[in-house]
């Protein structure tokens, strides 16, 4: 699940509503079944979520019992990265920032190789850091941009470090990256496709429509 903290300038603030609920019963599902079938669901997509609830409305209680569960399942399987980077996600939703960056830590060092991990770290880390990825949160970004190219968490994080750069060329390759790899029509990947269209216009660069004509004219003048 991929929160808005990596450029709250272009998020919908009302996804952070509807990505706690989707988070939280995601974690009830991990912590009852130690899977990922119950939270391989993002922002966009509550289907998960809903099957799991029903018509019923969650609780505060509710939702502590959920994150209790999980949170007592990795008291016996403290060795279960998959566990701490679904309560990371949680406490994030839940803006329980302390620990969430604590989970997201505890994920890094069970896997250090791994660019989802490192993404999520970085990102706590900004959270924590007044939303600066200045420091550490740049080193893991550059860490994970280099052992996964395609991990889009991490090309939305380094395409906002050039965007508050004012390097906008190369926040348009980081974000155009992340816009291709993400699921067309979600969401994130409007978010996305808007924080491109920024950085083009402030780079003096055509919009994405006019740019696809170009390219387009150009490869019809060269078969010819």
């Amino acid at each position: 699940i991929y929160q808005c903290d990596w450029s709250s300038d272009v998020c919908s603030s009302d996804l952070v509503g509807v990505a706690a609920f989707v988070v939280v019963f995601a974690a009830a599902g991990y912590a009852w079944r130690g899977n990922h079938e119950g939270w391989s669901v993002g922002p966009g997509d509550t289907s998960t979520a809903a099957a799991g609830q029903g018509s019923h409305t969650v609780t505060t209680e509710q939702i502590a019992a959920m994150v209790g569960k999980l949170e007592e399942r990795l008291k016996t399987q403290p060795d279960d990265a998959d566990g701490w980077s679904m309560l990371g996600r949680t406490y994030t939703a839940l803006n329980r920032r302390d620990e969430a960056l604590a989970a997201f830590r505890k994920v890094v060092a069970l896997r250090p190789q791994d660019a989802q991990a490192l993404a999520d770290l970085a990102d706590a880390l900004a959270v924590m850091n007044g939303r600066s990825l200045d420091g550490e949160p740049e080193k893991l970004i550059q860490q994970a941009v280099k052992l996964d190219p395609g991990n889009v968490k991490a090309l939305a994080l380094a395409g906002t470090i050039a965007f508050n750069r004012d390097d906008f060329k190369t926040a348009v390759d980081y974000w155009q990256r992340a816009v291709d790899r993400s699921e067309p029509g979600s969401d994130f990947a409007q978010q996305l496709q808007g924080a491109v269209a920024e950085a083009r216009q402030r780079a003096g660069m055509a919009p994405v429509a006019a740019a696809a004509r170009s390219e387009e004219h150009t490869s019809e003048l060269q078969s010819h």
